[in-house]
């Protein structure tokens, strides 16, 4: 005879073995992350644009950016991409983003309308320091569908005061064509000296 112990109390008897079918509540049919591209950018290059990522295949997505050095201090930029390669510059883009910083200050940034760019950190980073941040990205299915929001969160060393920020923020595109992809860019005339790119799909 053996003894269970359930929260304080004895059950005499060996357990029956429990049949994983029988179970309720628990969901079992996420595919996982699948790595749909991953791409190391050239340095001197002003912008890079990705497309074909976003497609029926996968409902949702998260995007890496890592080791981001400009070659001048800048804010990093975005537009989002529709069909083959049409980058979407009209003022479509409401976003706001938020940071706390090392010395307990704050710092944010925010559209106040329609913008024809995403302003992606709300301060200027670093030349010399490196940005990380993720971005998470549910495609909308069909034209006349909910129109898409993008959410992100990262770090970066602003430039000013040589401050070290955490940062979230997001992004409301004011369109209903399903997007594909997106194109980074920087602004003060930067290039890229250094980034990663990885993008992953998941399908429930």
């Amino acid at each position: 005879m053996s003894l269970i112990k359930v929260k304080g109390s004895s059950i005499d008897g060996a357990l029956a073995a429990v049949d994983g079918s029988a179970l309720t509540g628990i969901t079992e049919n996420f595919d996982g992350w699948k790595l749909i591209r991953d791409t190391t950018i050239s340095t001197g290059d002003s912008y890079i644009t990705l497309t074909g990522l976003f497609s029926d295949t996968y409902e949702n997505y998260v995007i890496n950016f890592m080791g981001l050095q400009p070659s001048t201090a800048c804010y990093v930029l975005m537009n989002v991409v529709t069909g083959s390669s049409d980058v979407l510059t009209s003022s479509s883009y409401e976003y706001a983003s938020y940071g706390q910083q090392d010395d307990n200050s704050k710092v944010e940034s925010y559209s106040n309308g329609g913008q024809d760019k995403i302003y992606i950190q709300p301060s200027v980073h670093r030349s010399d320091e490196h940005m990380n941040f993720t971005m998470w990205f549910s495609r909308p299915k069909g034209v006349g569908a909910n129109k898409p929001i993008l959410h992100w969160k990262g770090g970066y060393v602003q430039n000013t005061s040589y401050k070290r920020t955490t940062w979230h923020g997001m992004a409301h595109v004011d369109t209903t064509t399903e997007l594909t992809g997106f194109k980074l860019h920087l602004s003060a005339s930067a290039t890229f000296n250094d980034l990663q790119i990885q993008v992953l799909g998941g399908k429930t």
